[in-house]
C-alpha cells in the first residue's frame, strides 16, 4: 500500500509579480555655499542697565551725555579773578552712569562651496513574488491486515433424523451425513 511519508516543497519566482520598493537615489550634485562656522557676532546694537547716581563733578564747561553717562546740573557758581584772570562759572553736575552689552547673534562667520548630492525618490525592483507547492510523497509499505470473528458458545446438541441417502430437504436445512447406518 502507498503510505504518506513527506512533501516535496517547491518555491518558483514569478517574473511577473516584481515587488517595488521606494530608494532615494543621487541623480547628481549641485555647487552650493555652506556655511562651516558659526559664531556670535556682535549686531552693533546694544542693551542698557537702568542709570544709577555715580557722584558729582564740578565742571567750568558743559558736557555732552553719552549713551552711558548723563549729566545733570543743579547749581552753578560764579567765579572773579584778579588781573590776567578771566571770570567763569562752575557747574556742578550729579552724574549718572549705566552700563552697556553689546548684543550678539549667533551666524555663519566662513563659508565654503560645496558639491552637494542631488537625490531622487524613485520605485526600484528588489524581488519578485513567489510561489510555493507542497507535492506529496508516497511510499509503498508493505501492511498486514488481521481480521477476527467472534462466535457465541451455545450448549449443543444432537439431532438426529434419519432418512435415505441424498436427502435434499435435510441437507438444505443443515443437516449432514454421520455415516450411520440403521438396522431393521
Amino acid at each position: 500500500q502507498k503510505v504518506l511519508t513527506g512533501y516535496t516543497v517547491t518555491t518558483t519566482v514569478d517574473k511577473s509579480q516584481p515587488i517595488y520598493t521606494a530608494q532615494t537615489v543621487t541623480i547628481g550634485t549641485v555647487d552650493k555655499e555652506v556655511c562651516t562656522t558659526y559664531a556670535n557676532v556682535p549686531t552693533g546694537a546694544y542693551s542698557y542697565s537702568n542709570y544709577s547716581y555715580s557722584g558729582d563733578e564740578f565742571l567750568n564747561y558743559y558736557p555732552t551725555d553719552t549713551a552711558t553717562t548723563k549729566y545733570v546740573v543743579y547749581d552753578d557758581s560764579t567765579w572773579i579773578c584778579a588781573a590776567g584772570c578771566t571770570a567763569g562759572t562752575t557747574h556742578k553736575y550729579a552724574v549718572y552712569t549705566r552700563t552697556a552689552t553689546a548684543i550678539t547673534e549667533y551666524k555663519c562667520t566662513a563659508t565654503e562651496v560645496q558639491a552637494v548630492p542631488v537625490t531622487k525618490t524613485v520605485q526600484v525592483i528588489t524581488g519578485y513574488k513567489t510561489n510555493t507547492t507542497k507535492t506529496p510523497i508516497y511510499e509503498s509499505k508493505q501492511i498486514t491486515y488481521y481480521s477476527y470473528k467472534t462466535r457465541t458458545w451455545v450448549a449443543a446438541t444432537t439431532d438426529t433424523k434419519w432418512s435415505t441417502y441424498n436427502d435434499t430437504t435435510l441437507l438444505n436445512s443443515g443437516y449432514s451425513y454421520t455415516g450411520n447406518v440403521k438396522q431393521k
